[in-house]
């Protein structure tokens, strides 16, 4: 698998507010680029920040296809096939010392799973699934990138997130 460039709070912030660390807790993630039979791919958005990310989260075991499959339920609504391995980013988040270690997979959506799947703070935060054709995602990316730069968004863990599926998603275009 693909280790893509570590990203940083020098890489996410024109101006980081958080000196490095010498020891960071470790925490393993999952994020997946999910395909429906239209060809379009889903993507979480939030009322709260306005962007739109990966469907994904944090892993509870070492089994990451199982962890990406119950974060696809969770968040999109839908079981997931043909899942392979895309990339992973390591990032150093300076905020909380932390080391997350991403591992992006490819998968086709499969069936709808009726119900309302998402944590409490999932539903609180309106947490929801959108879904977007190729081009379309590639345009939302790039304006989010955007808005980093301009240097006027105030969701620290959310602009590591943006850097991190736009990484991933430049990745797929260039694989597939």
């Amino acid at each position: 698998m693909k280790q893509l460039p570590t990203i940083t709070d020098r890489i996410v912030f024109k101006n980081p507010q958080f000196a490095d660390h010498e020891e960071y807790t470790k925490r393993v993630t999952v994020k997946a680029i999910v395909k429906n039979s239209e060809d379009k791919f889903a993507f979480i958005t939030s009322d709260r920040h306005g962007m739109y990310l990966l469907p994904g989260g944090g892993a509870d075991s070492d089994n990451l296809t199982q962890e990406i499959s119950r974060e696809c339920m969770e968040e999109i609504n839908y079981s997931i096939t043909n899942i392979s391995e895309l990339a992973t980013i390591s990032e150093l988040r300076n905020r909380e010392a932390k080391e997350y270690s991403t591992v992006c997979f490819i998968a086709d959506a499969q069936d709808k799973i009726e119900g309302d799947f998402r944590t409490e703070s999932e539903k609180v935060n309106n947490i929801r699934v959108e879904w977007f054709d190729r081009e379309e995602v590639s345009s939302i990316l790039e304006k989010q990138i955007k808005v980093l730069d301009s240097g006027n968004f105030d969701f620290y863990n959310i602009a590591f997130n943006v850097v991190r599926d736009h990484m991933f998603w430049n990745e797929y275009l260039g694989s597939n």
